[in-house]
């Protein structure tokens, strides 16, 4: 084999590898999860529990503005575009900003605190990124879509082998609710 076809296997391995390593310690937040973490007197919104998405997720927004300047013997118009995209990558630690009965509000970004992600809770009983019929969603004030099928290369390689669907997005968190009791005896020996 030549180096470009020993890079390209070298380098799909060292993904699935990473990949593996970083889901293994996350757990989808389900009904069943979050009624644990309030039972043990936790609100969901706790600043200390993190949460992850379980893809990629990419948003894509452009707005166009004209502007109509009246010049001489005829019109000029001046059309401005703005586009943004936002890429939130798989296990980008988010914090919980609000908890409703069914839903959850994520931020990712600490910059930004009005961009937030709104999970709802699906018929399994798990919570999955909520959007409109067209993919649309409000985030940082402005109207975003989520692209269904990948456009960022990293997340077409990766359709390859699953599914890089972003309005399948599934929350995570990482929370483990063991009980530690630590027992200290000792018997006082006196002066």
């Amino acid at each position: 084999m030549d180096k470009t076809k020993i890079f390209v296997v070298k380098a799909a391995i060292t993904l699935l590898a990473l990949s593996l390593v970083s889901c293994s310690s996350t757990k989808p937040v389900t009904t069943g999860l979050r009624t644990n973490i309030e039972n043990s007197g936790l609100q969901m919104n706790n600043s200390s529990l993190r949460y992850y998405i379980d893809r990629d997720v990419e948003l894509k927004a452009s707005a166009t503005a004209t502007k109509v300047n009246k010049s001489g013997e005829g019109v000029e118009a001046t059309v401005k575009k703005t586009r943004s995209y936002v890429l939130i990558t798989d296990g980008t630690a988010g914090m919980c900003k609000e908890a409703g009965g069914d839903w959850l509000t994520v931020a990712f970004e600490p910059d930004f605190p009005g961009a937030t992600l709104k999970f709802v809770k699906t018929a399994k009983g798990d919570y999955k990124i909520h959007y409109t019929d067209n993919g649309l969603i409000i985030y940082n004030g402005a109207t975003f879509q989520i692209q269904e099928k990948p456009t960022y290369w990293y997340n077409r390689f990766l359709s390859i082998f699953n599914d890089a669907n972003g309005r399948n997005a599934r929350l995570e968190i990482v929370y483990d609710a063991k009980e530690e009791e630590k027992v200290k005896n000792r018997k006082a020996k006196g002066y």
